[in-house]
Formats: structure tokens, C-alpha cells, sequence
């Protein structure tokens, strides 16, 4: 990968996605940093984004996880949401001190985690999600 800030996204063109995995082309890259799930193949490897947790971006509010696994002589991948209690994550926040001790970004990614806005403008990308939907097999 070129650096730790180059994101990877849905509508990234395919000359670009193969200079971020590298030259030698595994069968799995796993990536993060965008808040945005996805799966998708390029030239035989499996690029997936679990997404996030507790600040996802692609206007899903649930936490998200990937779920890779090898069968059957390939891999497979799977985004996998699931629901929490919204109102005692926010409590939690609170709470715990985060807000205080977290930096200068720490209300932006309060306010944006409540109202679903995915970052607002600090954070872009256009495209919600994979186009291969929530999983895939290779």
C-alpha cells in the first residue's frame, strides 16, 4: 500500500487499486480507514473494508465486521452488521472522558456518529457500499 491515508473506495479506478495493493498481488488485502465497508476482486485478491464499528460512513448506523473465510480453494468475505444500543454508546462517550481527552476532533465524530452524517465535510467519498452487496465468494 502507498501510504496509511490512501483510501480505498468503491468507485476507485482499477490502475489506482492495483498501485495501492502493490506488485504482488495477494490473494487477500485487508483494509481500513474510510468507515466503509467493502469487497471487491481485482486480478485474483480479495480487497476487503470491514467498515467500522462505531462510526460508520456509508449511512448504516450499525457496527460492522468482516467475516473472511477459506473453503473450498478460495476465499470468501462477508460484511457483517450488527445493532447496539445507540443512546448508552452516547452515554458511554460521555462518561468516559473520551471527550475530553480525545482531541479536537472528538465532537465532530460525536456529532456525526448521532446523526448518521458520515464525517460531514471532512470525510468524503460518494459511494455507500460494495457493489457486490454485503458478501461475496472468490
Amino acid at each position: 500500500m502507498r501510504h496509511n491515508r490512501d483510501g480505498i473506495f468503491v468507485e476507485t479506478p482499477n490502475d489506482t487499486l492495483e498501485l495501492q495493493i502493490g506488485p504482488r498481488s495477494p490473494a487477500v488485502f485487508v483494509t481500513g480507514h474510510t468507515h466503509k465497508p467493502l469487497i471487491r476482486k481485482l486480478n485474483g485478491t480479495l480487497v476487503v473494508n470491514a467498515g467500522s464499528a462505531g462510526l460508520p460512513f456509508d449511512g448504516d448506523p450499525r457496527a460492522a465486521y468482516a467475516r473472511l473465510e477459506y473453503a473450498w480453494g478460495e476465499w470468501q468475505a462477508q460484511i457483517v452488521r450488527l445493532d447496539y444500543d445507540l443512546q448508552q454508546a452516547d452515554r458511554d462517550f460521555a462518561d468516559s472522558g473520551v471527550m475530553e481527552d480525545g482531541g479536537p476532533l472528538m465532537p465532530l465524530i460525536r456529532t456525526s456518529r448521532k446523526t448518521r452524517s458520515g464525517g460531514g465535510p471532512f470525510f468524503t467519498s460518494a459511494t455507500p457500499c460494495s457493489p457486490l452487496g454485503a458478501s461475496a465468494t472468490w
